[in-house]
């Protein structure tokens, strides 16, 4: 990921992270202009849930230990949910 970051925190029950759309590696001119990262606890579990809402976009992957998930709001902001699995 890039080095600007503008939140890194939690908020209510959520781990966010907040980067700008440039250095999240966005296409100028795409919408939405931040890249919003959530970290959640059982991954497998959100991403069945998104799916039986209609998400039909998402794309759930697994890199160096890390299940993450990419998917667009209804708004066109990007989102990207993620949780490392703790060893």
């Amino acid at each position: 990921m890039g080095t600007s970051t503008h939140y890194i925190g939690r908020l209510s029950n959520l781990n966010l992270i907040i980067v700008p759309g440039e250095e999240a590696g966005l296409e100028p001119g795409a919408k939405g202009t931040h890249l919003i990262e959530v970290k959640i606890a059982d991954f497998d579990r959100f991403i069945t849930h998104a799916r039986s809402c209609g998400l039909s976009d998402i794309s759930p992957m697994e890199m160096d230990g890390v299940k993450q998930a990419f998917f667009s709001d209804p708004d066109g902001n990007p989102w990207m949910v993620f949780n490392k699995e703790s060893k």
